[in-house]
């Protein structure tokens, strides 16, 4: 029953429910930094990494300062300065470069990172899916892979709709997924992969397939989704696909600025795509 002791529903439960996935803090690394120390504090140049492979949609980090303290009374320098700094989205494997500055009267002789907080972009509940093989009609490829082209930049607001607007130089992934059975598709969980320069097919029957040096776990979108520009609400995601009937094909372009998560190959036989789970219009497949 619910608090007015009505009956309750489905809805409400799965309003109660907690957002999935949840990203552990730990996954946002400052993987590279280099600073400019002055009198008054230091200049940070900082590359920032989500190292899980959820998009996240923002992250909170808390920069340190420490000061020189008294080296001739043997005192140690303490905290004199922090900072927390909100970046976001953050793509799998991908950095984000971020320019900070951190004041303290007396200079800063030390930094250090704690990561506080990532919230990711929702997904449908692993329990919401049915394995991929339990449909195996359902198949999704990677047709193709175009590195440093030119495109509208959609970080920008309105930057894919805008005549003349803002463009970046980017790495284009382009996705097909088919439905070769006989239900109604109504999600599809889908894992990119990315492989680094020597990646590819294994070769030899003993030969273990390369390890991805980034992974990307979504639900299948819309063609003209923008990840980039995600609602504030916090249970808002980015655009799904409609439901996908039998003998249909769905395709979307996943769009890297840059040349997207670091040590990928950026090329069609270093990219690959999986179907991970599906939830079907009606419960189960036919």
């Amino acid at each position: 029953m619910s608090a007015a002791g009505g009956p309750v529903k489905p809805e409400d439960l799965r309003e109660a429910r907690p957002l999935w996935p949840t990203v552990s803090p730990g996954f946002i690394r400052i993987e590279e930094w280099d600073w400019d120390p002055h009198y008054m504090g230091v200049d940070l140049r900082l590359e920032i990494c989500n190292r899980s492979p959820y998009l996240v949609r923002e992250a909170e980090l808390r920069v340190n300062g420490t000061g020189p303290g008294d080296p001739a009374a043997g005192v140690r320098g303490g905290l004199v300065a922090s900072r927390t700094i909100k970046v976001g989205p953050l793509f799998p494997g991908v950095y984000v470069h971020e320019d900070i500055g951190l004041g303290a009267q007396g200079g800063i002789t030390g930094v250090g990172f704690d990561p506080v907080a990532a919230r990711a972009v929702p997904l449908a509940p692993p329990d919401e899916l049915l394995p991929a093989a339990e449909y195996p009609g359902l198949s999704a490829e990677v047709l193709e892979v175009v590195a440093e082209v030119e495109v509208p930049d959609l970080r920008e607001p309105d930057g894919a709709s805008r005549e003349g607007g803002a463009s970046a130089e980017a790495a284009l992934i382009r996705v097909r997924v088919v439905n070769g059975g006989p239900s109604v598709i109504d999600r599809v969980r889908l894992k990119v992969a990315y492989l680094g320069a020597g990646g590819g097919p294994a070769e030899g029957p003993a030969a273990s397939p390369p390890s991805p040096v980034a992974e990307w776990i979504l639900d299948m979108p819309r063609a003209d989704w923008n990840p980039y520009r995600v609602a504030e609400e916090p249970d808002a995601g980015y655009a799904l696909a409609d439901p996908l009937p039998p003998g249909r094909a769905q395709e979307f372009t996943i769009v890297h600025y840059g040349r997207g998560p670091v040590e990928w190959a950026a090329r069609l036989e270093a990219t690959a795509v999986t179907v991970e789970g599906i939830r079907v219009v009606g419960g189960r497949p036919m």
